[in-house]
C-alpha cells in the first residue's frame, strides 16, 4: 500500500509525540538502546507484538499496536524516531 503525504506527516506526528513521551518518563537512554536492537531484530520483535496482541486488549490500544509494528518494519520511521530522541537529549 503506497503511503500518501498526509500518511507521512500523520507518521511524524505519532513518532515527535512518542520522542515527546520517553523524554518525560526519562527514558531516552533506554529507548535509544532499544532503537539499536529494533534495527537488528524488527521483523522478530513485529512478529512478536502479533503474538501478544491478545495479551494487550484493554492495556493497549490496537492504533499503538499497528503504529509500533509499522514503526519495527520502517527502517525510515526508527531513524525519525532516533533523531526525535537524540534532539529531546540534547534540550535536556
Amino acid at each position: 500500500m503506497a503511503q500518501t503525504a498526509d500518511d507521512g506527516k500523520e507518521r511524524g506526528v505519532w513518532i515527535k509525540s512518542w520522542a515527546a513521551w520517553f523524554e518525560a518518563l526519562g527514558l531516552l537512554p533506554v529507548a535509544l538502546l532499544f532503537l539499536e536492537l529494533a534495527r537488528a531484530f524488527g521483523f522478530l520483535a513485529d512478529q512478536v507484538l502479533l503474538m501478544i496482541q491478545p495479551l494487550t486488549m484493554g492495556i493497549l490500544s490496537d492504533t499503538t499496536l499497528e503504529r509500533a509494528s509499522a514503526l519495527l518494519c520502517d527502517s525510515q520511521a526508527l531513524e525519525s524516531l532516533q533523531f526525535y530522541l537524540q534532539e529531546e537529549e540534547r534540550e535536556c
